[in-house]
């Protein structure tokens, strides 16, 4: 943002409150890069966070792809085991 732009858009701001805005706007951008995170970084990182989920919830076996295939074929609907206990009433502590 340029100071003719905010001139603009306020013609009746001071020249302090002119540099105000700026400052903020300047802080904001400023942070903003600061935060940003590489694209790769976040991939990885969004990936741990799935496997983390999964030890969460329970589903640290991953079935074999045909298998799994053959079982949605067979119309076979299968449970992880945290999930069966959960639901045949088991307590977890």
């Amino acid at each position: 943002m340029t100071r003719e732009q905010i001139k603009e858009q306020f013609p009746d701001a001071t020249d302090e409150q002119i540099t105000a805005i700026l400052n903020i706007n300047g802080t904001d951008i400023t942070a903003a890069k600061k935060n940003n995170i590489d694209p790769k970084e976040l991939k990885r990182l969004q990936g741990i966070e799935v496997e983390y989920k999964k030890l969460q919830d329970g589903h640290v076996m991953e079935l074999d792809s045909e298998f799994s295939d053959y079982l949605d074929e067979s119309d076979i609907q299968y449970v992880y085991g945290m999930d069966w206990l959960q639901n045949n009433g088991a307590k977890m502590s």
